[in-house]
C-alpha cells in the first residue's frame, strides 16, 4: 500500500471516531520493509495497533525496534501451527527449530504482552493441548490457545473447521449478527474496500479509498444492506456471508 494512502486511511478512520486498527490481517508484517514508518505514524496519532505474525523474521533487531512501540499495541499474537517439526512444516512451510528459537530468544527480553495460538483439527484435545503448552511454558505468554481451521467462506475445504463439526455431529445452528460486517471496515493494498477480513479475494466490494471517502465507503449501499441482513438473522442468504462459520452458534 502506498504511503499516502495509509496516512489518509488512518486519519479518516480517526476523523469518523476510529482508532483501533489491525495491520496485515492476511499477510505477514514482519517482511513489510515500511512497518516502522507505519508504526511511527501510529504513535504520532495515538492509535491504537494489533499485529498478527508468524514470526519467522523475528530477528533480535525486528524484536527489539518493536519494543518501541509498546504503548501503542492492543493486540500482537502469534501463529504457530504445530506441535513439533514435522507437523509445523506441514501447516507453516517453516523450519520449526528456528522459528520456535526466533520467539524463545524474543520473549527473554519482550515487554510486550502477547499471545500464541494454533489451529487444529480438534481444539479440545487434551493430549493436542497439553503438547502445545508444554512448547511454551516458562517463556512468557500472556495466552497460549487451539483454536478451529476458518473454511474462509468456503473456499477452503478438507478441514475440521467449526462449521463442518457441526454439521458433521447434527447440531442445530443459527447464525448471529457478524462482527465484523457490522463494525470492520476490510482494506487491501490497492485501497479496494472488502466485505471483511474472510473475503480475502475481494469479491464483495464497496469502493476504493484511492477515489471514494471512508464516510461514503461507510454508507456504501451494498454494505448497508449486508448489514441489515446480518442484523434480521438473515446472513445465510448473503454470497460468502452463506458459507462462512465465524457467525455460528449452537443451539
Amino acid at each position: 500500500m502506498e504511503y499516502d494512502l495509509f496516512t489518509s486511511i488512518v486519519d479518516q478512520a480517526q476523523a469518523l471516531g476510529c482508532n483501533a486498527f489491525t495491520i496485515f490481517r492476511l499477510g505477514e508484517p514482519l517482511l513489510f520493509p515500511g512497518l516502522f514508518k507505519w508504526l511511527d505514524y501510529f504513535q504520532e496519532k495515538q492509535a491504537k495497533v494489533s499485529i498478527y505474525t508468524n514470526a519467522s523474521n523475528l530477528t533480535p533487531e525486528i524484536g527489539r525496534r518493536l519494543q518501541d512501540y509498546r504503548d501503542i499495541y492492543s493486540d500482537v499474537t502469534v501463529s504457530f501451527h504445530g506441535i513439533d517439526a514435522e507437523s509445523y512444516h506441514e501447516n507453516m512451510g517453516l523450519d520449526f527449530h528456528k522459528v520456535h528459537g526466533n520467539i524463545v530468544e524474543f520473549m527473554k527480553y519482550n515487554e510486550i504482552p502477547m499471545n500464541i495460538y494454533m489451529l487444529a483439527n480438534d481444539p479440545g484435545d487434551p493430549d493436542l493441548i497439553d503438547k502445545f503448552k508444554s512448547l511454551w511454558e516458562g517463556v512468557g505468554f500472556k495466552g497460549v490457545a487451539l483454536c478451529h481451521y476458518m473454511e474462509w467462506a468456503g473456499n477452503v475445504e478438507g478441514f475440521r473447521t467449526l462449521k463442518a463439526m457441526m454439521e458433521l455431529e447434527d447440531v442445530k445452528m443459527v447464525k448471529e449478527p457478524c462482527f465484523r460486517a457490522l463494525h470492520e471496515l476490510d482494506v487491501m493494498y490497492d485501497g479496494t474496500v472488502v466485505l471483511c477480513c474472510v473475503d480475502a479475494h475481494g469479491e464483495i466490494t464497496f469502493g476504493n479509498l484511492n477515489q471514494d471517502s471512508m464516510e461514503e465507503v461507510f454508507n456504501h449501499k451494498l454494505r448497508l444492506y449486508y448489514q441489515q441482513k446480518h442484523m434480521a438473522s438473515e446472513s445465510s442468504e448473503l454470497p460468502l456471508c452463506g458459507k462462512c462459520g465465524i457467525n455460528l452458534r449452537a443451539v
